[in-house]
């Protein structure tokens, strides 16, 4: 693919996310990303809607060594829900 040379390998512990939006660039130069975890991986088996949650994950990038890593996150099964209606830029 035209742009795999450019994909990001995580470094250490990492949940991988889906359906990202808001991302932002913070003043320390990490980035933040809502993510709805929708349980789509499989767009024939859609999860339950009590399963699904959303996070907000910081990641530190890496470009030069084509990696990130999750430096925060908040959100997920086990915490508060947070799961918004809307959020946009």
């Amino acid at each position: 693919m035209p742009w795999s040379s450019l994909r990001l390998e995580p470094v250490g512990d990492f949940e991988w996310f889906t359906y990202q939006h808001a991302v932002e660039r913070t003043p320390q130069g990490t980035v933040l990303i809502y993510a709805n975890n929708l349980g789509f991986w499989d767009m024939r088996e859609r999860q339950a809607d009590e399963d699904n949650y959303t996070r907000v994950l910081e990641l530190e990038i890496d470009e030069e060594a084509g990696t990130f890593r999750q430096v925060w996150s908040y959100g997920g099964p086990d915490d508060e829900d947070v799961f918004p209606v809307i959020l946009h830029h």
